[in-house]
């Protein structure tokens, strides 16, 4: 009933176009929207308000979504696919019915599903999505979130941290002159946030976390001590199949036992012969998570570290995200910091709320285009709504020959929008033919530790002396959008730069400068230099190494082919390193 009365009450005003904030969660993902000023959860199809995030694949190839997915597991090809949050941005690939499939394509899946059952609900259709991410997530993780979203047919109106999202949901209909920090332990991902909130002015003081620490690796942990104990009672080894059936009912019981004090791992006909019944007390299941949940306080210093804050000064501690229902949680966050955190807030619902306020925010053309009704409100919240995130990770260079000191551009912790110029890079040598600075994300010393997000290539005029100065400027935007230029001031017409989006990766030279050559042509060349270094040296490298090496020449020459920058980017950076290792061997034989 309580699925037709949502209905009823948001149909009284029925739009044709409408845009929904999206919680794309390792677990369960929801979808909410502003509606009567006000925002609100849209159920699925079902009538629940979170659908699993679970993909699987019928013995028909149909593609399943959900609860259906998660729980009908008899009508699966094979195991469904879990938890793909967690490689998002990466070369990570799951196979489904015999075809690889990337995150960002199973990704897809999910909020392709959302998105329809959120359309059916409102009978009209939602073009345009602000969706929200681990405020610890990095660039490459991002732009797979993006690129996500426009595979799914939305326009990204924008990507918000999980934590200001909730944030926004906690403000919501009040003010509020406090400054509280978000602790929000989800499925798969671990945030922590410090906020200043004046009204309706958010402003992010310090960003930490963990990006795989959440619930499933408490459920791998309880399941992990099922499945020794069904050993040691049957001398029994469960199959992938049944092992598969027994995580979900391991991770319902590790539910139950946030509201009981014991519960059973239940699960009749694993054989004719065996039945697991398996007793668990609250008490042996926070024995076995209990250092995971501790090691969450380690950012949380972090964070009160970088916000140059005593936890004395933190008004209150919001916890976001299901696995915080645990009671060894609520008790771990009670003790270090004094005093009981709020749990007022739905923890798998909040994150949505937030990002469907934030739908306020987005800019006249977009609201414009994708929304049909514009409700009171809302030019008053556009104006006085506030919100001020910072970068988690630092953006830099690579500096010296090959790149190996890495310089810092924009600190982490640096607001945005933001445009920094720095002026202390000169040329190396005298007539110096060009210029390949690699742009980089991390915080490691060494530039090739970082995760590479592109490079600019810049064509020099002959006759440059040793030291001619160049400056490099960063300019990151509300949305992220990174563009680094390179520039000569002593040589106004020399000059490049790269715009480093969540789409794509593209390298955009000043017409005033000849073109030094694509990319994709350089790696090319570099492809052919570690072949001939590899056949040269074959006799000096393990077998097993070898098999490595020519594997990994294989996957970058195939990325290449297709023409793929983006792919070819990461590829060539594992292939850095295979080359120097490489160069040294050989050295070390001379």
């Amino acid at each position: 009933m309580r699925y037709y009365k949502e209905k009823e009450f948001l149909q009284k005003g029925k739009r044709d176009m409408n845009i929904v904030g999206i919680d794309l969660g390792t677990t369960n993902s929801a979808v909410a929207t502003i509606w009567m000023d006000r925002p609100e959860i849209l159920p699925n199809r079902y009538g629940s308000r979170i659908t699993p995030s679970v993909v699987g694949i019928t013995k028909r190839n149909k593609i399943l979504v959900g609860s259906k997915a998660k729980y009908q597991r008899a009508t699966l090809l094979e195991p469904p696919i879990k938890e793909i949050k967690r490689y998002m941005g990466t070369d990570y690939v799951v196979n489904m019915g015999g075809k690889k499939h990337t995150p960002e394509e199973i990704s897809a899946y999910i909020l392709r599903s959302v998105k329809s059952d959120a359309q059916q609900f409102l009978e009209s259709e939602i073009g345009c999505a602000v969706i929200t991410i681990p405020a610890y997530f990095n660039e490459a993780a991002r732009r797979a979130t993006r690129k996500a979203g426009e595979l799914a047919g939305l326009h990204v109106g924008m990507i918000l941290d999980e934590p200001t999202a909730a944030a926004l949901a906690y403000s919501a209909g009040s003010a509020r002159n406090e400054t509280v920090l978000i602790y929000d332990l989800g499925g798969g991902t671990f945030d922590v946030s410090i906020i200043e909130i004046s009204g309706k002015h958010f402003e992010v003081l310090s960003i930490d976390g963990n990006t795989h620490l959440g619930g499933k690796d408490f459920d791998q942990l309880l399941m992990d001590y099922v499945v020794q104990e069904v050993y040691s009672r049957h001398k029994f080894t469960l199959d992938p199949a049944l092992l598969s059936k027994l995580s979900v009912i391991v991770e319902n019981t590790k539910c139950d036992l946030s509201y009981y004090k014991d519960s059973f791992v239940l699960f009749e006909g694993v054989t004719d012969k065996i039945d697991i019944d398996i007793p668990v007390k609250r008490e042996l299941l926070e024995e076995l998570v209990r250092p995971l949940v501790i090691s969450t306080l380690e950012p949380v210093r972090r964070a009160l570290h970088k916000a140059n804050l005593e936890k004395e000064e933190i008004d209150k501690v919001l916890l976001v995200g299901g696995s915080t229902r645990m009671p060894l949680v609520k008790e771990t966050v009670e003790s270090f910091f004094g005093k009981p955190p709020k749990d007022e807030l739905n923890p798998d619902e909040c994150v949505a709320l937030g990002a469907a306020i934030y739908t306020k925010l987005l800019d006249e053309a977009t609201l414009k285009k994708y929304q049909s009704v514009s409700w009171p409100s809302q030019e008053e919240d556009k104006e006085n709504f506030v919100v001020i995130p910072r970068t988690a990770h630092s953006l830099g260079i690579g500096v010296d020959e090959g790149g190996s000191e890495y310089s810092v551009v924009l600190a982490a912790g640096s607001f945005y929008p933001i445009s920094i110029t720095r002026k202390e890079y000169f040329t190396s040598v005298e007539n110096q033919k060009g210029l390949e600075i690699w742009v980089y994300e991390g915080e490691n010393p060494v530039a090739t530790k970082n995760i590479p997000i592109g490079r600019v290539i810049l064509d020099l005029p002959q006759g440059l002396s040793a030291g001619t100065p160049v400056w490099i400027t960063f300019s990151l935007n509300e949305s992220r959008i990174l563009e680094v230029s390179v520039a000569l001031p002593d040589k106004p017409n020399v000059k490049a730069k790269i715009c480093i989006d969540t789409k794509n990766i593209s390298l955009l030279p000043s017409k005033e400068i000849s073109s030094p050559g694509t990319p994709l042509a350089s790696w090319q060349r570099q492809c052919q230099n570690m072949e001939d270094l590899l056949k040269k040296n074959k006799a000096l490298i393990d077998p097993s190494r070898y098999v490595e090496i020519v594997w990994a020449l294989e996957n970058a020459r195939d990325a290449l082919e297709k023409g793929d920058s983006k792919v070819s980017s990461n590829k060539m950076h594992i292939l850095d390193h295979i080359y120097e290792e490489l160069v040294s061997l050989e050295k070390d034989i001379s």
